[in-house]
């Protein structure tokens, strides 16, 4: 038996005895755990990879943490989105604090963006506050979009959770994709190991509630500068977006609203429109009606962010959108200046009423979408 499998199963052995003796030692007053969670799962919880030996033992391995709860659409069958890089599809996750309670497996791993979706019955909560008894729990109520300058809180079960990091940045980050940049505040490590895979999130007008921003993949992480400060003495994390996530697999967070699972035939999903002009007839509407938006997603952006444009195509700035992938909502396109060096005219006006140029989006870019209509 190799060293690593032996150091597995002594692990395993003593995981089992800690279980048994102790099986309450760090729980919360009112049974709300991050190690402990139970079905419903919750984000911002602990988990635990582990593989069995001889089918008897369960070897405790790594330790990750749930970001949100999600669901497919239109079956509404219930996950826990983590990062990719916790596991491969088919690993078993159990709760940190009984290696025999098992949560679920990887079903599916988007490796382009870090995230993973583990199949297991889900709430719509987090955990907040710290890793014991000082936990509690809120509601999610959505998702947000971030741009630049705004300000986010995270939620990992190795360091509990921080607000006041800031958005500063977006880019591929290792091998994992395309990333949102945040900066902790000055001085304070605000992620470890073992928090990967966990919420964050933006704070609401009501206190017991957030929205769902994307999950945490790495960060600074240089022991020789001081501890896991940069050299500038921040610390510095990437994060998989929320709407990165939910494109890639079809899902959606759960929210107290979400229906329960059913085991419905789910509808045939369209074949995509073909964009060749002419091809598609966009049925009447007023200019602009936000019945008639349409989703599409950014795409090709060198530097991580989308300027939009107040009222006109190549208009007076308004904040940015922020990474490839990000979700927006079109409800007509028009003919404006060619900008940033390419020969394109097209600009689509999103359902806030400002304007990006449809090089940047899903749409064709070069040439008006069937879809929608013109404003």
């Amino acid at each position: 038996m190799s060293a690593r499998k032996l150091r597995a199963l002594l692990l395993g052995l003593l995981s089992l005895l800690a279980a048994a003796l102790m099986p309450a030692a760090t729980a919360h007053a009112d049974g709300i755990d991050r190690n402990n969670d139970t079905a419903n799962y919750s984000g911002g919880a602990r988990l635990q990879r582990v593989e069995w030996f001889g089918n008897i033992l369960p070897l405790p391995l790594s330790h990750c943490t749930t970001g949100f709860g999600v669901h497919r659409k239109g079956d509404n069958k219930r996950y826990l989105l983590t990062a990719g890089h916790c596991g491969q599809v088919g690993s078993n996750w159990t709760t940190a604090g009984n290696v025999l309670a098992k949560i679920g497996t990887i079903a599916e791993r988007g490796t382009d963006r870090d995230v993973a979706l583990i199949e297991a019955p889900s709430s719509a909560q987090i955990y907040d506050g710290g890793t014991g008894a000082d936990t509690f729990k809120k509601t999610v109520v959505g998702t947000a979009k971030v741009t630049k300058g705004d300000s986010v809180c995270l939620s990992g079960s190795t360091t509990g959770t921080h607000c006041g990091l800031t958005v500063v940045g977006s880019g591929r980050y290792l091998n994992w994709g395309w990333q949102i940049q945040l900066r902790g505040p000055k001085g304070v490590v605000v992620a470890n190991p073992g928090d990967s895979g966990g919420p964050v999130f933006k704070l609401t007008s009501n206190p017991d509630n957030v929205l769902a921003v994307g999950t945490i993949t790495g960060g600074t992480d240089d022991e020789k500068k001081n501890g896991r400060l940069d050299s500038d003495g921040y610390q510095y994390v990437w994060i998989a977006s929320i709407a990165g996530a939910l494109n890639a697999f079809n899902i959606e967070v759960n929210t107290p609203s979400t229906p329960a699972p059913t085991t419905a035939t789910p509808a045939p999903v369209p074949d995509p429109v073909h964009h060749a002009l002419g091809t598609v007839t966009p049925p009447p509407s007023s200019p602009g009606s936000p019945a008639m938006a349409q989703t599409y997603y950014t795409q090709r952006l060198q530097d991580g962010f989308l300027v939009k444009s107040k009222d006109r195509p190549n208009g007076p700035e308004a904040e940015s959108i922020i990474g490839n992938g990000t979700s927006v909502n079109v409800v007509c396109e028009t003919n404006g200046p060619a900008v940033d060096g390419y020969p394109y005219t097209v600009w689509d006006r999103l359902d806030d009423g400002t304007w990006v140029y449809g090089y940047y989006l899903t749409t064709p870019g070069d040439g008006f979408t069937p879809a929608l209509k013109h404003c």
